[in-house]
């Protein structure tokens, strides 16, 4: 993993102390922090922090040739240009952070990063939701034409993907929502694990829905871990 935050940022301490995980942590004055407000009929977002941007030499030149890596950023702070320099088998792109602009109040608004206006082919997949951006399905219709897969998540109605000029439905998983940040971020996890594993773009998708079900079933990772940690030690159909 490769992040930016400052030395003393508590939250991390999971990811420094757990000896499976190699992590590369920039040191910067702050971490990138968002205030969200759910109240309405759409979520808000605003930028209270910002980290500095990460660059493809933070990263030590053996994690350049992991099997699969996952480019994932909050707020245009990655390049899309580092999949040129990175030597992965299978690297997939949650795209959120270069559909994301700033306004002067803080407020997260849709926009186009310059990475995704020069985003290069070569990608397997791209995952964004359909709240990302009002364009939403031409953007996906657009990045289709250069990476093998692109996935544009619905929520609690599935998914869509478009894959070698056709679109296929991900069926949507049933949960019980209690609170749902962070399931995009882990739909694009699974779904880059399981591609990665030799898995069928559709069939990833589906596991990698049914994984983000569960985390909108509590706070920070929901119901993820008890229900599905057996199951991506080693996960069937994959």
């Amino acid at each position: 993993m490769l992040t930016a935050a400052p030395a003393d940022f508590a939250l991390l301490d999971p990811v420094r102390n757990d000896p499976r995980i190699t992590s590369t942590i920039v040191p910067t004055e702050h971490a990138t922090t968002f205030e969200l407000d759910y109240t309405g009929p759409q979520r808000r977002i605003w930028m209270r922090k910002r980290a500095t941007d990460l660059r493809v030499e933070n990263l030590p030149e053996t994690l350049r040739r992991a099997p699969v890596c996952l480019l994932v950023p909050v707020i245009d702070e990655v390049p899309s240009t580092a999949r040129s320099s990175l030597a992965c088998e299978v690297c997939v792109a949650g795209i959120q952070g270069w559909l994301r602009a700033v306004d002067t109040s803080g407020e997260v608004i849709a926009g186009r990063s310059k990475s995704l206006d020069t985003f290069p082919a070569g990608f397997d997949g791209v995952v964004f939701s359909e709240l990302d951006h009002p364009d939403s399905e031409g953007i996906a219709a657009e990045l289709a034409k250069k990476a093998r897969t692109v996935v544009l998540t619905r929520g609690a109605a599935g998914a869509t993907l478009w894959m070698a000029n056709k679109t296929f439905l991900v069926p949507p998983a049933f949960a019980s929502e209690v609170e749902p940040t962070g399931a995009g971020d882990v739909f694009a996890v699974v779904y880059a694990i399981a591609l990665g594993r030799g898995a069928a773009p559709l069939t990833a998708a589906t596991v990698a829905s049914e994984a983000a079900a569960r985390v909108v079933e509590g706070p920070g990772i929901g119901r993820l871990k008890e229900s599905w940690a057996d199951r991506f030690a080693d996960p069937p159909n994959l």
